[in-house]
This record gives C-alpha cells, structure tokens and sequence, in this order.
C-alpha cells in the first residue's frame, strides 16, 4: 500500500529545499512531485478552460490519495495564493520521514486556508451550548503541523 506526504509551502525556494532534503533520505525524483500554479497555459481550442482543467486535475489527485473535500479546497486555495504543493510517496516509514522533512521545512498548516471542518451530521448543537464542538478525531487533525500522510 502506498503512502504519501503532502505539504503546502511559502514558496518555490522552500519548496525546492525540501526536495533536496527528501533527496538527501532515500526519495529519487521519481518519488517526488512538486505541484505549482501554471503562469500560462496553452489554450486548444476557443472553450477550453486550461486553468480549470488544471485545478479539477488536482482536485481528483488529491482525492484519489484520500484527501477530504476540505482538504482539497485548503491546497488549491494555497496553489491560488502561489504556494508550491510537495508530495512524495513510498513505503511507511519513508512517508513518516517525508512529513517529518515537510514539517523541519515549515510546511504550512492547511486550517490557515479553508473554512474550519464543519460538524458531522447528527452531532448535537442544541441548547447546552454545543455548537461549536467536534469529535476528537476532527480536533487532532486540526492540532497536526502542516504536512499530511494519505494511505492509498
């Protein structure tokens, strides 16, 4: 089964720095894919939409890693902002050790990008104050560094 880290970051030169520290723990190129905003795409044809092909093409990335919907909006609102994704994939403990690099590197925590997580369905908001609760697992997601291991 295949593992892979994501991280969001500054700018192409952290982003850069972090594949030459990925590098420098075993990851080849090949294991590694830095994702940027193009600057300009070549249109086809009078109704294709290159940058919209672009970000549905990420967005069906991410969710085929198991990104959530959440997850997905907060990684293509910093791709908008010129922020470079890093991904790299291996076995377990080579993508523990890509989101402990991504993390040393500053990658940046996605909840400082998207809406917060909404409730679950059913969760109780009712009159003793609890609207603004979340289950535990939502919470410590939100309490992790930037970098985000996805199993696939």
């Amino acid at each position: 089964m295949a593992e892979t880290a994501v991280g969001l970051f500054k700018d192409t030169s952290v982003s850069d720095a972090v594949v030459e520290a990925l590098q420098a723990h075993g990851f080849t190129l090949q294991d590694i894919r830095v994702v940027v905003e193009p600057k300009s795409m070549a249109v086809k044809s009078s109704t294709s939409t290159p940058i919209e092909g672009f970000v549905a093409g990420l967005s069906l990335d991410l969710r085929s890693i198991g990104a959530t919907d959440h997850e997905i909006e907060a990684y293509l609102e910093g791709i908008r902002q010129g922020r470079p994704i890093v991904f790299a994939t291996g076995a377990r403990e080579q993508a523990d050790t890509a989101v402990s690099v991504m993390n040393q590197c500053g990658a940046i925590v996605l909840e400082e990008y998207a809406a917060p997580t909404p409730l679950l369905p059913g969760t109780y908001t009712g009159d003793a104050g609890l609207q603004n609760v979340v289950p535990r697992e939502i919470h410590a997601r939100a309490e992790r560094r930037g970098a985000r291991l996805f199993t696939w």
